[in-house]
């Protein structure tokens, strides 16, 4: 009975994050321009570009951001689904505790999804800073769990073909370390 319970609860929520998900991606290409203003804006005064790194990348960021939209359009749905499905079992005192969890968890979860949105620019602002604007730092997380995993002369080789000279990890260590 709670399998199928936890089934039916499930579901719901995958159905409301699935269609909040379609929506999304329809949305994410006006969510993108919005979040390059402050990296244009940076970009102008390091004379600098925003870049994708692989031909699928731009895709990559549009199903990020529409999966992010998804879950923080559709939390009313699974934050209750969670509630519904914790409340019967809960004593009289516990579903006192939890009604006023839930109905602080989702304002609370919408305001801090908004306090990220308007940090944003900040933290890009912040975080740019602590470079020279000589300097071009490139990280690539795929290609540096890449470099991680190979032999030292397989990483060697790597680079020379992707016409890299030292992984951007050791470049960030010792502009780190320099300054």
């Amino acid at each position: 009975d709670h399998l199928r319970e936890l089934r039916k609860r499930l579901f719901i929520s995958a159905v409301a994050i699935i269609v909040a998900a379609i929506a999304g991606f329809f949305l994410a290409k006006y969510v993108i321009d919005l979040l390059r203003i402050p990296i244009d804006e940076i970009a102008e005064q390091r004379n600098a570009t925003l870049m994708y790194n692989t031909i699928t990348g731009s895709f990559d960021l549009q199903i990020q951001i529409a999966m992010t939209i998804a879950i923080v359009a559709a939390s009313p749905v699974w934050l209750y689904q969670i509630f519904a499905f914790l409340v019967p079992g809960l004593t009289g005192k516990e579903k006192r505790y939890t009604f006023g969890f839930f109905f602080s968890a989702v304002p609370l979860f919408f305001l801090g999804a908004a306090c990220g949105w308007l940090l944003f620019p900040h933290m890009v602002q912040l975080l740019t800073g602590f470079s020279s604007t000589e300097d071009a730092i490139f990280l690539d997380a795929k290609i540096e769990s890449e470099l991680i995993e190979m032999e030292p002369d397989e990483a060697r080789e790597f680079l020379v073909e992707m016409g890299i000279s030292e992984p951007g990890l050791d470049v960030l260590a010792r502009v780190g370390y320099d300054t």
